[in-house]
C-alpha cells in the first residue's frame, strides 16, 4: 500500500500534462507570400538583382522567381532606366554602379510596390600587408597576416576576406594528367578586439555567450579617421609535390551599412535558430513593403602574395578550373 501515493502523484502529473495540450489550426491562407529582393551592388559587376517570392514553411521546393515585374533603378535620384529580365535575374547589362554613388530601386509587381535605397562605399586604403608562417601546437602551419590601413572620416564598415588560389596536377589515368586551378575562401582566426567585440553588446544587453564573428566584419568605431593595424591568421595549405603555385589574396572590403547589418544579424539568426530557449533573431532587411537586402560593397582594395614551387608557363599548359569552395563567400555566403 506504500506505492499508492506515488502512483497517485504520477497520475496527477500525467493529467496536468494532458490539460496543457492545445491544438492550433495552421491557417496557411492567412500568411501572404512576400516579395524578396536580393541584390549586392559592386563597381566591378553590372547591375543585377534577384526577385523571388517567399514560400510556406510546408513547402520543400525553392523560392519561385517573379516574372514580369517593372524594375527601375536611379542613381543619386536620376533615373537610369528599366532592368530587363534575363535568366531569372533583372539586369541592366551595360551599366556598372560606381563607388560613392547612392542608388534607389523601385519594383512594381502586380499590386505590390517595393522600394529601397543603398550606396557603394569608396575603396578602402591599405597601407601595408606583411606575412609570416609559423607552426602550431600540432605541427600545422599557420600563415599570419599583419594588415595596416587608413580609415577615412565618417562611419565605415569593413570585412576581411582571404582567398587562396592553388594550381596543382591531378593524375586521372596512368598516362594522363591535368592541371587544376582551385580558389577557396579561408576561415580567418584572430584575437583582435574589432572582431571579438561585435557581439559583446546587443541592444545594451550584455551577452555572456554568443556567436563567432563568422563573416569577419567590423565597424570603425574604435579607430575612426585613424590608421589601424589588425592581425589574423589562416591554416596554410597542405603542400605536396603536385602543387605548382599558391597565391593568397587579402581583400579589405568596405560595406554599406545595410550589408553590414544584414551580415551581422544573419550570423545571429543562424546561431540562435536551433536554440530552444533563445528568442529568434530576425534577419535585417532594408526593403520597404517586402523583404530581402539591397546593398553595396567595394572590393577594390586587394593585396596578393604568390609562392611558386614548380617553375611553369601558363601559356604551355591547359588548365581546368575547379568549382570555387570555402568558408562563406565574397558578399556574404548566403
Amino acid at each position: 500500500m506504500k506505492n499508492i501515493p506515488l502512483i497517485f502523484t504520477c497520475l496527477l502529473i500525467v493529467l496536468g500534462w494532458s490539460s496543457c495540450t492545445k491544438t492550433i489550426d495552421f491557417q496557411e491562407a492567412e500568411n501572404e507570400q512576400q516579395l524578396i529582393i536580393n541584390g549586392i551592388l559592386t563597381p566591378d559587376s553590372t547591375f543585377k538583382i534577384m526577385l523571388v517570392k517567399s514560400q510556406s514553411i510546408l513547402e520543400s521546393s525553392g523560392y519561385p522567381v517573379v516574372s514580369g515585374a517593372q524594375v527601375t533603378l536611379k542613381e543619386d535620384g536620376t533615373e537610369l532606366g528599366q532592368a530587363i529580365e534575363k535568366n531569372g535575374y533583372y539586369t541592366i547589362p551595360d551599366f556598372r554602379p560606381q563607388a560613392g554613388k547612392t542608388y534607389q530601386l523601385d519594383v512594381q509587381s502586380g499590386s505590390k510596390n517595393l522600394t529601397t535605397e543603398t550606396y557603394i562605399p569608396t575603396s578602402a586604403k591599405i597601407t601595408s600587408v606583411d606575412t609570416t608562417t609559423n607552426k602550431g601546437q600540432w605541427g600545422h602551419k599557420r600563415k599570419q597576416f599583419d594588415l595596416t590601413f587608413e580609415d577615412q572620416p565618417g562611419d565605415d564598415f569593413y570585412r576581411i576576406l582571404l582567398v587562396q588560389e592553388l594550381l596543382y596536377t591531378m593524375q586521372i589515368k596512368p598516362d594522363s594528367m591535368v592541371y587544376m586551378l582551385s580558389r577557396s575562401t579561408q576561415y580567418i582566426l584572430s584575437e583582435d578586439p574589432v572582431f571579438n567585440s561585435l557581439y559583446n553588446n546587443i541592444d545594451n544587453e550584455t551577452l555572456d555567450m554568443g556567436p563567432e564573428n563568422n563573416y569577419q566584419i567590423f565597424p570603425d568605431l574604435y579607430f575612426n579617421n585613424k590608421q589601424y593595424n589588425v592581425k589574423f591568421e589562416v591554416y596554410d595549405s597542405y603542400r605536396n609535390n603536385d602543387i605548382l603555385y599558391q597565391k593568397s589574396t587579402v581583400h579589405l572590403q568596405k560595406l554599406s551599412k545595410d550589408l553590414f547589418n544584414f551580415l551581422k544579424y544573419l550570423n545571429l539568426h543562424n546561431y540562435y535558430r536551433d536554440e530552444p530557449f533563445s528568442e529568434p533573431v530576425p534577419v535585417y532587411s532594408n526593403i520597404e513593403n517586402g523583404t530581402g537586402i539591397f546593398a553595396g560593397v567595394n572590393d577594390e582594395a586587394q593585396v596578393s602574395f604568390k609562392e611558386i614551387f614548380i617553375p611553369h608557363s601558363m601559356d604551355t599548359i591547359e588548365v581546368v578550373e575547379a568549382p570555387d569552395y570555402g568558408y562563406g563567400g565574397y558578399y556574404g555566403g548566403y
